[in-house]
């Protein structure tokens, strides 16, 4: 009986390989879902990466109240027409990187948009001998910008040069309500030799021009004002600054030995970036500057080296930038007069002033050096001085300074990984999109697949097991079959052979050759279960036979209702529940000492019930059910229940799912 396990693991296996085969194609499906989870995570790596080198960077913020835009050619409809613009540095110098800075226009009160940038251009230094030589050339194609960060064209080698040539062949295009088409402009143009901007109030003479004041003006490409402020843009303390109450003020710097000094940079305190008020920027600027070198502080002879001609300067938010000839000197004296007026309060007029810089080639001389103040009489001795060393501290209103290059390069850098940013979480939500639509794709296939897959695995575990079972049942056939026919008819020879057996004789060839008979019977029946999977008698009938053959000497009640459709159980749970019933059968003639029993099957609530009382002696432990009864209900995934009935026997149920 043993064959039952057989059948048994026959449909486990099945069931194994269809789920290996379910899980072999999730895997096979999975992988592209990898590689798109590798891609989501690779996008998300870059945009952090790019995120946090954006933080070292300076910020791309306008600055808030410019004092000059910049210049402007004459407006034209004429796409084509040439606009010359030529620079004559104040010293010579050897050029590494030019950068343009476009002008700006708001279409609408958020946007800034560039206008006017050149399509097509040349740019050519002029050198020591007035011969011209190209060092940046845009004339075959169009060129975009897109945006309004400073525009770099660094050069292949250094060049000498005593100034540039810049030749705008196709101008810009003109969208604001200027009534043309086309124009050409600036805001500011910058030529770098090192950290040191050689453009700087350079003499500047153009083909075409525009002016408007001293707004939109020729010389306002090179006065330093730009769109923009060189600091990092992280806010630093608003009032971190200086302020002097008086109309005057004469600081003298020292700076511990002979330097060279070719420029002076003043900035202004900025009063509007945390509320947005750009005419507040500026207030206390002095208009009236006048910087001279002397021998020694109490020397009062003293040589001028620039001084303003009219109060014309007015930064707003942006540094003053005053570009002269070299002068060496260790000592110099600044005069600042006239502040702007105070127009928001009735306080005095005072000089207020963020930082004050001295340098020579774009290296910063008087970084953390304070100036002393040089006051007179009764001023001295009266006056309370703020705090001199945050004039050189390096720090402003706006954030840390930088120095010139730096930052330009840091903007365009800002503007470039701003923009690849932008790419990256477009594709970032590209590739999440269709790591969506992938996973739907898989779970939907996988569901449509999974009943194909079941159905492969059973055939192909049917067409394996198939082979195997016609061996065993060829086995079975061979060596039990031929040995219980040998036994029947063996058993048969010595009935003949015995003439007068015993009454005990007589019973026990009868007991033995039914046995013989039973064995070859079942034999049969397993090997066609194994051949066919089909079972090749009546459970229903083999059920009968089986209590009339094992409850031999007993009284009992075998009753099957019609309804109870026994056929229809599969044939594995046929051969089942009647080894359950054989074993429940055997238990009781062997251990119940009964004499009645009934067998009861029926189908109720579409499940088969079954029965089996005997008025034995009833169960020790009816908690411990038979070891081997609680093995084949669990194969039957049925549900048993035992029920002693006080000394006056045993009711089995069975309940099959």
């Amino acid at each position: 009986m043993n064959l039952t396990y057989l059948s048994s693991g026959f449909r486990l296996a099945r069931q194994y390989r269809a789920l290996h085969l379910s899980l072999l194609l999730l895997v096979i499906l999975g992988l592209p879902a990898d590689a798109l989870f590798s891609r989501v995570n690779q996008l998300q790596d870059e945009i952090h990466r790019l995120e946090d080198e954006k933080t070292s960077l300076p910020g791309l913020r306008l600055n808030p109240s410019p004092w000059t835009l910049g210049y402007r050619s004459s407006f034209s409809d004429k796409v084509d027409e040439v606009v010359t613009i030529e620079l004559r540095f104040i010293t010579e110098a050897t050029l590494d990187l030019i950068a343009l800075i476009p002008s700006t226009y708001s279409p609408d009160s958020r946007d800034v948009d560039p206008f006017g940038f050149p399509k097509r251009f040349l740019i050519e230094s002029i050198r020591p001998d007035g011969a011209f030589e190209t060092i940046v050339d845009h004339r075959e194609s169009d060129y975009e910008v897109t945006g309004i960060e400073p525009q770099l064209f660094p050069l292949a080698a250094p060049v000498q040069s005593s100034g540039i040539r810049i030749s705008a062949l196709r101008m810009g295009d003109n969208p604001s309500w200027w009534p043309t088409a086309h124009v050409t402009t600036f805001s500011e143009v910058m030529a770098f030799s090192g950290d040191w901007n050689a453009a700087l109030d350079a003499e500047v003479s153009v083909s075409s021009e525009s002016r408007y004041g001293y707004v939109w003006h020729r010389n306002c490409l090179v006065d330093g004002f730009s769109l923009f402020s060189p600091v990092d843009g992280k806010l630093r303390n608003p009032f971190d600054n200086f302020y002097y109450t008086s109309n005057e003020l004469t600081l003298l710097f020292d700076l511990g030995s002979e330097r060279e000094v070719d420029e002076l940079r003043l900035w202004p305190v900025v009063h509007s970036l945390q509320h947005n008020f750009p005419q507040a920027s500026g207030i206390g600027f002095p208009s009236l500057i006048r910087l001279e070198v002397t021998d020694s502080p109490e020397a009062m002879d003293s040589v001028e080296i620039h001084s303003t001609e009219s109060s014309t300067s007015k930064p707003g938010s942006s540094p003053l930038m005053i570009r002269f000839s070299p002068v060496k000197g260790r000592y110099f004296r600044l005069h600042l007069e006239d502040p702007v007026g105070e127009f928001r309060t009735e306080r005095a007029h005072r000089i207020a002033l963020s930082e004050i810089e001295l340098l020579k080639q774009g290296e910063l001389l008087s970084r953390n050096m304070p100036p002393f103040p040089e006051l007179e009489g009764d001023e001295a001795r009266s006056r309370t001085l703020p705090q001199l060393s945050t004039l050189t501290d390096g720090l402003t209103t706006e954030g840390k300074i930088l120095p010139l290059r730096t930052w330009i390069e840091g903007l365009a850098e800002n503007a470039e990984l701003s923009r690849r940013l932008v790419n990256l979480h477009q594709e970032l939500v590209f590739a999440r999109r269709q790591e969506r639509e992938r996973w739907l794709f898989l779970v939907v296939l996988l569901v449509c697949l999974t009943p194909l897959l079941v159905g492969l695995a059973k055939l192909m575990s049917n067409r394996r097991w198939k082979t195997v079972r016609n061996k065993i049942a060829g086995d079975l056939h061979d060596e039990i079959g031929a040995n219980a026919s040998c036994l029947v008819h063996l058993t048969e020879l010595i009935k003949e052979t015995v003439p007068s057996p015993t009454h005990t004789q007589s019973q026990l060839l009868d007991d033995a050759l039914a046995t013989a008979r039973l064995t070859s019977s079942e034999t049969r029946n397993f090997i066609q279960l194994l051949e066919t999977e089909k079972m090749g008698f009546d459970v229903r009938s083999q059920i009968q036979n089986m209590a009339r053959q094992i409850l031999v000497g007993l009284d009992y009640d075998c009753r099957i209702d019609r309804n109870a459709r026994l056929r229809k159980l599969p044939p594995s749970r046929q051969w089942d529940l009647l080894l359950f019933i054989k074993e429940a059968l055997n238990n009781i003639t062997k251990h119940a000492r009964a004499s009645h029993a009934e067998i009861h099957v029926e189908r109720r609530n579409r499940r088969v019930r079954l029965s089996i009382t005997d008025n034995g002696i009833g169960l020790r432990d009816p908690d411990s059910p038979p070891r081997h009864l609680s093995i084949r209900a669990k194969r039957l995934n049925a549900e048993m229940r035992l029920e002693n009935m006080s000394g006056k026997g045993t009711r089995i149920h069975l309940e099959l799912n």
